[in-house]
């Protein structure tokens, strides 16, 4: 999981602490860093030109020659190799005397025989992202001569790459980070977070377009939601750039508010043209043998009855959890869009992922067990985001078929066994305390009786929360005890390096469940 510092400090203040730190409490926690990537910079010497002539260069086939007006009240020169320079373009100039942040220092040349009076920059340049495909297209109404740092609204930044551990779907999304660094620095969500995640769509049992669960245990809850009158275009630059920040390549803001979503909390989404879903109507059913579908990759796909798709009235149109379907794909000329949040099993989506040898980023997450219950959240999200960003207009109701509720569980958990379990003496009030900033819901009456969020899908008996305790109060700070219990006359071995032995074998073997050592 890839989370740019400056996204997570959206959720949680931590603009302060430095990548350094932030990188030891996520190791600390149990979250391996795998890499911390520096991003964006001041930009002295690029500004915003546009592109008003672009013409074949005489000497060389694959170079053309732009003429830019920056907004001095001058046309610059400038030799170009980019595929995807046209007039009208909105782009980064670096001027000459800028210097780059590779360290290149641009100057005036000639290149080929012809004069080039700076250089035209793609994201990869800019080291904003990793497209070196063309010229990073700006906004349509970027003020010329503006520093681009002031167009982007872009700053220094970092992203740092977390190892998430199997059994931890939750921490796939900037929001289960962001809970994990609210934990460990001892600060509340920001109240903007707080606030999406209790905001859910509003449904009804019937919507605009039907919905049957015709296999209720592969797929218990479905939301739909139509939007009308979307325009297809490109997402501004903010969302693209946070995009490749994360490992997601743009496409059109469509795509991308589902992507952006499913990064953020965690959700995976999907986004059909209406106007091609016949009926219109959603069966979520099993696939029957030998039924066929082209995927998105454009592939064809034979499925089997132990397959879960998604169907309009006549034929599959997704195959559930894993890859949307050809048929019904949004392009530019969509302006109707049905909007889909569901939850799936996760065996289900197992089963078909590794079948067609499909690892989405979909996938990826409802195979590990997304939160049944943030469906309607993202839903929430992504309508917010397409009425910005797209021109949406949202038809209610918003449709749901939901096969049962998903209620949190909730655990005894004594006192004594928790210290008996980490051989240390915490307070009750302590245990409280780390477990409520984990979000868990404590009540104390004699023994706690603990609520466990849906979204943790790992904690399902009292032994997981006093896991929970030990990695939220710090192995490190548990005491040496012997192993067997003073009572046995025990080994004489510290409880912590056992512990680590253990986990470090059983790691290295390709377990990734965390272990508590028992007396």
């Amino acid at each position: 999981m890839k989370v740019p510092i400056s996204w997570l400090d959206e959720w949680v203040p931590c603009a302060d602490v430095s990548v350094e730190r932030l990188a030891e409490l996520f190791i600390e926690r149990g979250f391996p860093v795998e890499s911390v990537t520096r991003t964006g910079h001041a930009y002295e010497g690029i500004v915003v030109g546009r592109v008003i002539e672009v013409r074949k260069h005489p000497q060389a086939d694959r170079l053309v020659l732009a003429r830019v007006d920056v907004g001095d009240g001058t046309e610059r020169h400038i030799v170009c190799g980019a595929p995807n320079l046209v007039p009208e373009m909105r782009v980064p100039v670096a001027l000459p005397g800028t210097v780059m942040p590779s360290g290149l220092e641009i100057k005036k040349s000639k290149i080929r025989g012809e004069v080039s009076e700076g250089m035209l920059c793609s994201g990869r340049e800019l080291e904003l992202t990793e497209d070196h495909s063309g010229i990073l297209a700006l906004a349509a109404d970027a003020p010329l001569g503006q520093p681009l740092a002031q167009t982007l609204g872009v700053r220094a930044d970092a992203v740092i790459e977390l190892e998430v551990h199997y059994n931890r779907p939750d921490v796939m999304s900037v929001a289960g980070v962001a809970r994990e660094l609210s934990a460990a620095l001892g600060r509340p969500l920001r109240d903007q977070a707080q606030v999406r995640l209790a905001q859910a769509q509003k449904t009804a049992a019937q919507g605009i377009v039907p919905i049957k669960l015709e296999d209720p245990e592969g797929c218990p809850r479905y939301v739909g939601a139509v939007l009308r009158g979307v325009t297809i275009a490109a997402s501004p630059q903010w969302l693209q750039i946070r995009l490749e920040q994360a490992g997601v390549r743009p496409l059109h803001n469509v795509v991308d508010v589902t992507n952006y979503v499913l990064l953020e909390l965690g959700q995976p989404l999907h986004a059909f043209d209406l106007t091609k879903l016949h009926g219109p109507e959603i069966r979520v059913r099993r696939a029957t043998a030998g039924e066929k579908i082209t995927t998105l990759d454009g592939r064809d796909r034979t499925l089997a009855p132990d397959h879960l798709v998604i169907a309009d009235r006549d034929r599959a149109v997704a195959i559930a959890g894993v890859m949307g379907g050809q048929d019904t794909e949004v392009t530019e000329q969509t302006r109707d869009i049905l909007l889909e949040s569901a939850y799936f099993d996760p065996y289900r989506v197992q089963v078909a992922a590794n079948r067609f040898v499909l690892k989405s980023e979909a996938s990826r997450r409802f195979g590990r067990g997304v939160d049944p219950n943030l469906a309607p959240v993202a839903a929430a999200r992504a309508i917010e985001l397409l009425q910005e960003l797209a021109g949406a207009r949202l038809e209610e109701p918003v449709g749901e078929a939901s096969a049962r509720p998903f209620a949190p569980l909730t655990l005894k958990l004594e006192p004594a066994r928790v210290n008996a379990l980490l051989g240390d003496k915490l307070s009750e009030k302590e245990m409280e305390k780390h477990l409520s900033a984990l979000g868990f819901g404590v009540r104390h009456n004699g023994a706690f009786h603990v609520t466990v969020p849906t979204y943790r899908r790992d904690v399902t008996e009292p032994t997981d929360l006093i896991e929970e305790i030990g990695r939220a109060h710090g192995y490190e700070n548990l005491p040496d005890v012997p192993i067997g219990g003073a009572a046995q006359g025990a080994i004489r071995e510290p409880a912590l390096v056992f512990a680590r032995q253990v986990r470090e074998i059983l790691v290295g073997l390709g377990f990734t469940e965390a272990l508590t050592p028992t007396l």
